[in-house]
């Protein structure tokens, strides 16, 4: 609104001189001034004009907080000219914020029609209250939001704008009234504004439109999803656009159950993503001090939230999963706390890895691939192996006798925590395959006694183990694609390793007894912990308190067994039996001669 001439022929008369100095340069053809006007009450409509001083005409434009005073002017007349267009609380909202006197808005507002410029006001007026989801940054912050809106509405054909506004008007809508009242803190500060969940949408719109490639095409994606899909998908736009494009390209054919369960856990992840949680868990440690953290610490970080999402997304891309598929995979994450989350998808994401192999070009389809999923899902429904999964990014456990101190465990250095991640769901996806088909194997239960043993070594010890098996599988193609009798004999020396793992009820005494082994013989070792089966445990007592001479000759003795098993010339139940013999033998003869001669005679 303008001012009529008495309601400020005082405070101008008292301001006139700095109006001058205080706004734009001498030689400006308009010069301006804002000024408090709360309390300014006496108003005339636009087509009056302001107090006249000398040789000089200004106009006042008095919105809910501030008072505009420009200098009579082309552009003034052409401000005069949209505020005339608008309604009060309109024009109130551009003056506030100034941008009625930005000349990329008055140009813009010049080629808008009453309706379109009507609801480029509203959407300024909701881009003034802040989102309340998390991450509330220069990027969604009303100035910065505003000015990308009026940059991209300028640089759309008129249909495409339409479009836009429409959308923008629909998202302000639910925002209610903003509280004018300002408020102080006890600092004397001002109080930050409040941010309200129904500015979410319109920020993460604005975003979204600001920052991809085709508007359009974007406008024609976001129409194949419900309002309450919409808003899911808007949160993942309004923190990466390239993303949200990928995960509504992926989801815009997909029934309504799938996108109404995916979006929901999806956009809940991105609405969760703060940046300045990312920052705080990067924590600057001097070079050689270790840092020690809890295992949780970087669940709410907007890298790792924003990661769970592109993982999410990149396997959607590469395989191809039914709805019925997409929707459990959700749906059970939904269920999950955030360390789950992390651990099941990364050993999706990597499982699927290594048993069938990443491919956007031509995803497979999972649904008819009954085995690979089944092998994925029995190591990621297991909260054993996603607890051991998750606690692999972490080093050793810091012990100074505080209780407290037990919760903190050593923060890998970045990239060797994920690596280590990746190498154990790489093992225990190979030993859950090549046992797939093994009617005694429950592979849940397995993998979970394999996990459990695995920890139990502590954090060093555990990676080295895993590294060690690793170096065991090296296949250069998807599991999937090795015949089962080429992986039974390429991976005989892994599973003899894994089959003592997974088996053993004493991971300490299994730990003595490999490093008590001469090198020469630690295959020898595995072999013949493998080969005993549930008395894995009795055989690594044995080895424990024999001396090292007798150990070696048991060791030569239970590995011919084992070579005669691989080559076909005994079963696996005369191996067994071969173990048995001689833990019943030792257990029932303890004079060393006696032992020695049996031995002799093997």
């Amino acid at each position: 609104m303008k001012l009529d001439s008495a309601g400020l022929q005082n405070a101008i008369t008292n301001q006139l001189s700095s109006l001058r100095t205080q706004s734009q340069p001498a030689d400006d053809s308009s010069k301006t001034q804002m000024l408090s006007g709360k309390t300014r009450t006496d108003t005339v409509s636009l087509s009056n004009t302001g107090p006249t001083f000398g040789e000089s005409e200004y106009i006042a434009f008095e919105g809910d907080v501030h008072v505009l005073i420009v200098e009579r002017s082309e552009k003034a007349g052409r401000m005069e000219s949209v505020l005339d267009r608008l309604s009060d609380t309109q024009q109130n909202t551009l003056i506030d914020t100034d941008l009625i006197q930005d000349e990329g808005f008055l140009a813009l507002a010049e080629e808008l029609n009453d309706d379109e410029l009507s609801k480029l006001a509203n959407g300024i007026e909701g881009l003034r209250t802040p989102p309340q989801q998390s991450g509330f940054t220069a990027e969604l912050s009303a100035g910065k939001n505003t000015e990308n809106l009026i940059a991209t509405l300028t640089g759309l054909n008129g249909e495409t704008r339409s479009r836009v506004l429409d959308e923008v008007d629909r998202h302000a809508a639910k925002i209610p009234p903003r509280n004018t009242s300002e408020t102080y803190q006890p600092t004397g500060q001002l109080s930050p504004p409040r941010g309200a969940a129904p500015a979410d949408d319109l920020h993460n719109f604005v975003q979204t439109v600001t920052h991809v490639g085709d508007v359009a095409k974007t406008l024609d994606t976001l129409a194949q999803f419900s309002d309450s899909q919409q808003s899911d998908v808007l949160h993942v736009f309004g923190k990466d656009a390239e993303l949200g494009s990928r995960l509504a390209e992926q989801l815009s054919d997909r029934s309504k159950t799938t996108k109404d369960t995916t979006l929901n856990y999806l956009g809940g992840l991105a609405a969760k993503a703060d940046p300045y949680l990312s920052a705080m868990t990067q924590a600057v440690v001097p070079p050689g001090e270790d840092h020690y953290a809890v295992p949780q610490h970087d669940n709410l970080s907007s890298d790792t939230l924003m990661g769970m999402i592109e993982s999410s997304v990149g396997m959607l891309e590469n395989y191809d999963f039914s709805d019925e598929q997409v929707t459990q995979m959700s749906t059970q994450l939904k269920a999950m706390d955030a360390s789950d989350q992390r651990a099941y998808i990364a050993i999706t994401e990597t499982g699927l890895d290594q048993l069938i192999g990443a491919d956007s070009q031509r995803p497979a389809d999972m649904e008819t691939n009954e085995e690979v999923m089944a092998t994925v899902d029995a190591l990621r429904s297991d909260v054993t192996v996603r607890e051991t999964v998750f606690m692999a990014r972490m080093g050793e456990q810091r012990d100074t006798g505080s209780d407290e101190d037990r919760n903190y465990y050593q923060v890998k250095q970045p990239g060797t925590g994920e690596r280590d991640q990746e190498t154990l769901i790489k093992v225990l996806a190979t030993d859950a395959w090549v046992n797939r088909n093994n009617e005694d194997v429950d592979l849940s239960t397995r993998a979970m006694h394999l996990a459990e043993n695995l920890t139990e070594l502590g954090a060093d010890a555990r990676d080295q183990q895993v590294h060690d098996l690793n170096r065991l599988i090296q296949q250069q193609v998807p599991l999937i694609e090795l015949s089962d009798d080429y992986l039974q004999k390429d991976t005989q020396d892994f599973q003899a390793r894994t089959n003592a793992l997974a088996t053993t009820q004493d991971m300490e005494a299994l730990r003595d007894a490999e490093q008590a082994v001469i090198p020469e013989q630690r295959e020898a070792f595995w072999q013949a912990a493998s080969m005993a089966g549930d008395e894995v445990d009795q055989l690594v007592e044995l080895l424990n308190k024999t001396p090292a001479d007798m150990g070696e000759k048991m060791l030569s003795f239970l590995s011919e067994e084992a070579e005669q098993i691989q080559n076909g010339e005994k079963t696996d139940e005369q191996g067994r039996e071969s173990v048995h013999e001689l833990i019943n033998f030792f257990e029932s003869n303890l004079e060393t001669d006696d032992r020695q001669r049996y031995l002799e005679g093997l």
